[in-house]
């Protein structure tokens, strides 16, 4: 939604109230809408969207003759989290966004792995693509974030990112002849929704005419080679799908107009090796068709219900975003369709490894949610909505109002966002804008989440896989300092009572029991102990052990500045005459070891 004020330029929202941009021409306080007249000799403020949404058309404050152009990049958003391993954040994006004539990708970290400075890169589409093929309308990612898909008004481009390298149609009328309405990777795949065309169009070219609908099929490619000679299978569909997602070799096609809902299982069984030298077939399988009455909106976003189990049987539900923002879940069995949560603009649904049941996220009015699959089937069979289960948004998982969540990595435990950053050129009435990515961390919350939920083990197991991560030890400490703050803030008798009749593990007690086992504990320890008030040592202390205990344990690791943070902490609480025989200890150690810079503090 764009929004242009009389005298403070223009900004562009979400649906939910994400501020992307915004441009400050004039620097007067007063607002109106645009559909009033300026103050600049009464001309009319006005702005509209290209046909395709990537820019945004205006005319000055100042000069109302003249017109300022901007340039949007449009979010490959995908309902699956990214799956790449934290040692190839750097060779494949972490989320990709769609220009005119490029892609955007955001890389989850810097050069030497540090991911709280993620990287922007600008891919350049193939310029005698673009010359012929402006501007670019569709972008799909594979699962593992390799292979880049991308298509214009007509045909399609591939990009590798291990192998550096466009690929795209050799014969140029076999591009022409198609025109791609969505774009989905199916494994090694890529399969294109397209309706034939003869020639090339106008640019006011309408794409609801009665030849499109007749025509549309899906097309199965695989990623090696573009040409009607690898062309694996074709399916022809009644009309272009409203959304479209795979799952492994499973793909879900739903269709139709407000009041009806058509939904398609499609599965496709590859005969022979995939791979140049041979020459693979394919069939595509029609394993079940759903078609129901519904006063709902189009769908816009659809995943399969995640399932920890691998292989097997094809899914039997799955999860539809349609465009009011309501979340629901459609049984395909029976075709009954039930809300899960309403003000949703995008969500993540995946069997996660560190959760057996799988979670799925959701960002929307609410913020960014956690929700157990379990939990949200539970609740659908009860015909009730999530919202008025759900907990209350985890203060970490709130972006900024002006960082907008692409994409979710739980290898690294970060969630990757986008926001403007906007820096002054030489011009004296101008702006540069330029996207900058950012991260936020995932691991304290999610750890957080699972002990509320009793999952102390999948608890465990994430932070045994997350001792790498950049993150890992100010996340850990960030969880012991909000569970203190907590536990502090409530009477003696309070907390015995909630610890009675409360199976949430997430209580102090509960997350040093979680975490004293790693080397970083002792660590983690001093650095909240010397942030908080001398007050909560006490009970800080009560679960992690005597700080004597912890001294030593400090030394034994070799750790002198934690164990020199220490001395002040057992002098206060266990004597001063233990506190001298700790320092002297020390001063032994350090000596012993050469640590002259510390032996002077």
């Amino acid at each position: 939604m764009a929004v242009l004020w009389e005298k403070a330029g223009l900004s562009v929202w979400t649906s939910f109230g994400c501020r992307l941009m915004y441009h400050l021409e004039g620097r007067g306080r007063g607002h109106k809408s645009h559909t009033r007249e300026g103050g600049s000799g009464g001309a009319k403020r006005v702005l509209c969207w290209s046909p395709e949404g990537l820019q945004l058309l205006a005319n000055s404050k100042e000069d109302p003759s003249k017109l300022l152009t901007f340039s949007f990049a449009r979010v490959a958003l995908n309902s699956t989290p990214m799956h790449a391993s934290q040692n190839t954040m750097l060779s494949v994006p972490a989320a990709c966004l769609l220009g005119d004539d490029r892609v955007l990708c955001i890389f989850g970290s810097d050069v030497v792995g540090n991911t709280e400075k993620p990287v922007l890169q600008h891919l350049m589409l193939p310029q005698t693509y673009v010359a012929a093929n402006w501007p670019a309308k569709e972008l799909a990612v594979s699962r593992d974030s390799t292979d880049i898909a991308v298509s214009g008004e007509r045909g399609v481009v591939l990009y590798n990112m291990k192998q550096k390298r466009w690929r795209m149609f050799g014969d140029v009328n076999q591009e022409a002849e198609i025109k791609c309405h969505s774009l989905t990777w199916v494994q090694d795949i890529i399969m294109l929704c397209v309706t034939s065309c003869k020639k090339r169009p106008s640019y006011f070219e309408d794409p609801s005419g009665q030849h499109v609908q007749n025509s549309v099929q899906l097309r199965f490619y695989p990623k090696y080679h573009l040409d009607a000679t690898s062309l694996l299978v074709t399916k022809r569909l009644n009309s272009v799908p409203r959304a479209m997602n795979s799952h492994e070799n499973c793909i879900i096609v739903l269709s139709g107009e407000i009041g009806k809902l058509e939904a398609a299982v499609l599965r496709v069984v590859v005969e022979g090796k995939l791979d140049p030298s041979a020459r693979p077939k394919a069939r595509v399988e029609i394993v079940k068709e759903v078609c129901i009455v519904t006063m709902r909106p189009v769908p816009i976003t659809v995943s399969f219900v995640p399932s920890p189990a691998k292989g097997g049987s094809a899914p039997k539900a799955c999860i539809i975003l349609h465009m009011d923002g309501q979340l629901c879940h459609l049984d395909l069995e029976t075709g009954s369709e039930k809300g899960i949560l309403d003000k949703v603009e995008h969500f993540w649904a995946d069997s996660w490894e560190s959760f057996n049941k799988g979670l799925m996220w959701t960002y929307g009015a609410r913020g960014i949610n956690i929700l157990d699959i379990e939990r949200v089937l539970h609740l659908v069979c009860e015909n009730k909505m999530v919202g008025t289960d759900i907990q209350d948004t985890d203060l970490e998982l709130e972006f900024d109002k002006e960082v907008y969540p692409l994409s979710l990595c739980p290898n690294i435990n970060s969630i990757v966002g986008i926001s403007q950053h906007c820096s002054n050129i030489p011009s004296d009435r101008s702006h540069g804008f330029s996207p900058m990515p950012k991260t936020q961390p995932l691991l304290s919350p999610l750890v957080r989440y699972l002990l509320n939920q009793g999952a102390k083990e999948e608890a465990r197991k994430l932070i045994s896989r997350s001792t790498r991560h950049p993150h890992f030890s100010h996340s850990l400490e960030w969880l012991v300092f909000t569970v203190l703050e907590k536990e502090y803030s409530m009477l003696e008798a309070e907390r015995e009572i909630k610890g009675a009749n409360n199976k949430s593990l997430y209580t102090l007690e509960g997350v040093i029991d979680l975490i004293q086992d790693f080397s970083i504990f002792v660590d983690v320890v001093v650095r909240v102990a010397r942030k908080i008030d001398p007050v909560h040592w006490k009970l800080l202390f009560s679960q992690s052990g005597k700080p004597c205990a912890l001294f030593e344990k400090a030394l034994e690791y070799r750790s002198y500045s934690t164990a020199a943070g220490f001395l002040v902490i057992v002098e206060t609480i266990e004597g001063p005459d233990l506190g001298q025989e700790c320092a002297l200890n020390l001063l032994q150690e350090t000596l012993q070891e050469g640590e002259y810079d510390l032996t002077g503090e």
